[in-house]
């Protein structure tokens, strides 16, 4: 793992202060950051009203910083249309985490598992990158920016995590062990932005380096979309920056 032990505090500490440091000084990183406190603003002082209108949920799925779509193969038209959804989601959206870390992961599967469920028959396939990339947004500092699975479930067994947890307990406990190793993030939105990038520049850093690159191998996964270059480069949905251009990544729906 491009000599990095993720398993130990002292390891992970090394590796996310050495990969922060290695990227503070690249403009895609730069723009990734501001993108993302811009996004947590905007969503911050949006009420419930705003968030309702297919205006405010189009940008939320389709334009938000914390990951590429890619090519954006599974498409959500026919939820943003659906007046039904759109208030269904600013109301949930509204609702409170929990006032503990069990609540606020309960919390968060059961938005995730209901929003896929109200999907179903609004989509041809499960867009479930999207709906990662939503809750991110939506919860600044709850989910990691690294919205597909199979890379998550791969950095979450690098630091010391169980293969078998589930989707949002994966997210939970890569920052955990951050918050462990480095302790919380300020109360900046800033800071917040640059914990939810961090595992991103874990898994491509210290995890993803060695591997054969994703773009190589093909999947014949149901449901996949086969995306992207780095999250971080999506000024433009789907955009690379040349100089992240070399390390790229396949993401699924």
């Amino acid at each position: 793992m491009a000599g990095y032990e993720l398993k130990t505090d002292g390891g992970l500490k090394q590796a996310a202060e050495a990969l922060q440091r290695g990227h503070e000084d690249q403009q895609w990183y730069r723009e990734w950051i501001d993108g993302l406190v811009a996004d947590f603003e905007w969503i911050r002082r949006s009420g419930r009203g705003e968030r309702s209108t297919f205006e405010f949920q189009q940008r939320l799925w389709e334009d938000n910083h914390v990951s590429s779509v890619g090519q954006g193969n599974v498409s959500v038209d026919r939820a943003l249309k659906d007046e039904g959804f759109r208030t269904w989601l600013a109301d949930r959206s509204l609702e409170p985490l929990g006032d503990s870390p069990e609540k606020r992961i309960e919390f968060l599967t059961g938005f995730y598992e209901e929003l896929m469920k109200r999907l179903e028959p609004l989509c041809d396939r499960a867009p479930r990158l999207k709906a990662f990339r939503v809750l991110a947004a939506l919860f600044p500092g709850e989910l990691t920016a690294i919205c597909y699975r199979r890379a998550l479930r791969r950095l979450c067994f690098a630091m010391g995590g169980s293969r078998g947890t589930a989707p949002v307990a994966r997210h939970a406990f890569v920052l955990t062990r951050l918050t462990e190793a480095l302790g919380k993030p300020g109360p900046d939105l800033r800071d917040v932005a640059r914990r939810v990038a961090l595992p991103w520049l874990l898994y491509a850093g210290a995890v993803d380096r060695d591997q054969k690159e994703a773009t190589e191998e093909p999947t014949s996964t149901p449901g996949e979309e086969k995306l992207i270059p780095l999250p971080a480069s999506r000024r433009r949905r789907g955009a690379c920056p040349k100089s992240a251009g070399r390390r790229f990544m396949k993401l699924e729906s």
